[in-house]
């Protein structure tokens, strides 16, 4: 994506779900298990999309226009 200055920037979105009552039945617990779905989420798109490589998978995008 490129901002109105022509430089280029990434945005990422990482999720960690968990569903009462399944996950847990106290706001405590739900929280644990979400923020362990988080940081698995963030591990997964790590090791899947290595930083090096992000841009190669992007279509590239056209110039903003003035």
């Amino acid at each position: 994506m490129l901002i109105d200055t022509g430089e280029a920037i990434s945005v990422t979105f990482s999720a960690g779900v968990a569903q009462y009552p399944d996950d847990g039945k106290d706001i405590k617990t739900l929280y644990r298990i979400a923020d362990l779905a988080l940081r698995q989420a963030k591990q997964l798109r790590e090791r899947a999309y290595p930083q090096s490589s992000i841009s190669s998978i992007l279509p590239a995008e056209p110039a903003l226009k003035s």
